[in-house]
């Protein structure tokens, strides 16, 4: 972002965003209600009542979800975790829904003379939108 996000005098810095996405990763098959329940709770963000800011962080979301658009142009369709294969066997990943797509080839986005050895990695999908083969397939 090119300028500060401000939510109800509550200014987001990017360890605040760091803890979105792995909220988002972690729980947000959950739902927005869930998202914004839960980041209430971490944030310990109340109104001076004491309830938690619902409506404000779920502003937030909303928020964020624009401004990406407004970036890149569309909306987010499909979130993608790697992950090593030989360390981690993905178990939480496919209880939280993700799909297995299959596994890279053990080469870095750079190696274009095949030298490099790095480790396999499984690759894991998880739809954000129902239509998300079509708005993948857009462009091709």
């Amino acid at each position: 972002m090119d300028q500060d996000l401000v939510i109800r005098r509550r200014v987001i810095q990017p360890p605040d965003l760091a803890l979105i996405r792995q909220l988002i990763l972690a729980e947000g098959a959950r739902g927005r209600s869930h998202l914004s329940n839960r980041l209430c709770e971490l944030w310990d963000w109340r109104q001076a009542n004491g309830r938690y800011r619902q409506i404000a962080c779920r502003d937030l979301l909303r928020r964020l979800r624009a401004d990406w658009q407004a970036v890149y142009g569309q909306d987010l369709a499909l979130a993608e975790t790697f992950i090593e294969a030989d360390r981690f066997r993905g178990s939480a990943y496919a209880a939280a829904n993700r799909v297995c797509v299959g596994q890279t080839q053990g080469r870095g986005r750079n190696d274009r003379a095949f030298a490099q050895a790095l480790p396999v990695k499984t690759v894991w999908v998880y739809p954000l939108r129902a239509d998300f083969r079509a708005v993948l397939s857009q462009g091709a």
